[in-house]
């Protein structure tokens, strides 16, 4: 029986067992959430949102805790916040599909009214950092005032007036039409006029307008114009934990997020790069080339030649035995924690990534006679899901759950070794290599597997 999103189910179980929690914000997202009207999908989203992020850190928090609580009470906890976040993240995507479905029988008819450029942006602009769509705007300037409108249709010049009335345009006012995406986790706007100085007008008009503090960029004939924001400067979104991040967004459709893949990569490989083996120079020099490489934005060529860097520093070191380990090698129960989230939120994105290559693969073979032999085909894409399986979640809990010192190292190395299994497949299996590049529609499936692995394997050494 699924769990109820309702404050009174999470505090009748905190009373039964007695706990005294720092649960306050969770116990008001719950009851939010609960208020929420289903048939009101945008205040929903904001709820659940919320109340997604607040889980996440209560089970955070739990873990520090476990020793205090004991193993009984500490995994009836985690099982029941497991259970609310399982709950929660499906009525996220019933609300999102909800929004969607709303927009696409018609939304941007609506009348021209000043909440287009305010309320109704908001869940538009959410949709577009996630960077799977290209959306349309229009830009209004006049003087030092700037007006923003977003849609998902073209924007008929009858909107104009909505812009020029925002910007108290009592003279001329300049409209440039846009096309408005996610690049490299920047809203990006590409305007077929001059860019400069336009990021920070928008920026600004984005922040007036909606609330939401973005960085922004725009692309026109004259190159790229930034707002000068340093990176890491949204503020809308609440921020993950640093130790452990969650699994990284899916990239925007036009192109994959190859840079925060390739720079994951590089990131592991910095300690032994900085180590004293004896094929460290040799694999700097890989590394060297494979970073010029990369700023040509030549990922395939950039990534061999971190594999080959890779390959070189995996050989052992037989200048020097090596010295026996006295040592356990065991993580904070945080870790463990943190990466178990990671490691489950990879895997639904992965899933839903491969999904829409089914669909799009189906879709483009429906009006064949080889579409029973393609469906037949496309179930080999399962495959992915079963290598990269929940054994690594498994191994995590019995080490977060292990009393034994002993036990918890066992459990500690299995997850180690499993990591380790994952990249090897992910390095060597020809199909897997090859998803990305698919021919019918755009997806993140290794770069967010390497990326992700690249992470975890740093935490779980």
């Amino acid at each position: 029986m699924a769990e109820k999103l309702t404050d009174s189910n999470w505090t009748a179980f905190t009373k039964k067992l007695k706990l005294e929690l720092d649960d306050g914000p969770l116990v008001k997202a719950l009851a939010k959430a609960d208020k929420t009207d289903i048939a009101k999908p945008e205040p929903r989203l904001d709820a659940l949102e919320d109340l997604v992020e607040l889980i996440k850190k209560q089970v955070i928090a739990l873990a520090k805790r476990k020793k205090e609580l004991g193993d009984k009470v500490f995994g009836e906890v985690k099982d029941k916040l497991y259970a609310l976040l399982e709950v929660a993240e499906e009525q996220l995507k019933i609300a999102e599909a909800a929004i969607k479905a709303a927009a696409d029988t018609g939304g941007d008819e609506e009348e021209d009214t000043p909440v287009l450029l305010t309320k109704k942006m908001i869940p538009l602009v959410r949709e577009l950092r996630k960077g799977d769509v290209t959306m349309h705007a229009l830009i209004c300037t006049a003087g030092k005032n700037t007006a923003l409108l977003i849609m998902r249709r073209p924007i008929a010049p009858a909107r104009r007036k909505l812009l020029a009335e925002a910007v108290d345009a009592k003279g001329g006012a300049k409209y440039i039409a846009a096309e408005c995406m996610l690049e490299d986790k920047v809203l990006t706007f590409v305007v077929q006029s001059q860019a400069a100085g336009l990021a920070k007008r928008l920026r600004q008009a984005l922040l007036d307008q909606t609330e939401l503090r973005l960085k922004v960029k725009v692309r026109g004939d004259d190159g790229e114009d930034a707002d000068g924001e340093e990176e890491g400067a949204d503020q809308d979104v609440p921020g993950d934990e640093p130790d452990i991040p969650q699994a990284p967004p899916l990239p925007s459709v036009e192109e994959p997020d190859h840079a925060a893949a390739f720079k994951a990569r590089l990131e592991a490989l910095m300690p032994k790069l900085k180590s004293a083996h004896p094929s460290a120079e040799a694999a700097r020099l890989k590394v060297s080339e494979a970073g010029a490489l990369s700023r040509k934005r030549e990922w395939d060529a950039a990534n061999r030649l971190l594999d080959e860097a890779e390959d070189l520093l995996a050989e052992p070191d037989s200048s020097e035995p090596p010295a026996p380990s006295t040592k356990l090698t065991i993580a904070p129960a945080i870790v463990y924690t943190q990466t178990r989230l990671a490691w489950g939120a990879t895997r639904k994105k992965i899933q839903g990534e491969l999904q829409k290559l089914e669909k799009a693969i189906l879709e483009a073979y429906k009006d064949h006679t080889v579409l029973p032999e393609v469906a037949k085909g496309v179930r080999k894409l399962d495959q992915v899901l079963e290598v990269f399986d929940e054994s690594l979640n498994d191994a995590l809990d019995a080490a977060l759950n292990s009393a034994d010192p002993a036990a918890k190292k066992r459990h500690h190395d299995e997850a180690r070794d499993i990591i380790a299994k994952y990249q090897r497949f992910l390095k060597s299996d020809a199909m897997v290599q090859e998803l990305d590049a698919n021919p019918f529609v755009p997806i993140a499936v290794q770069s967010t597997l390497s990326s992700t692995l690249a992470v975890l394997a740093s935490k779980i050494g």
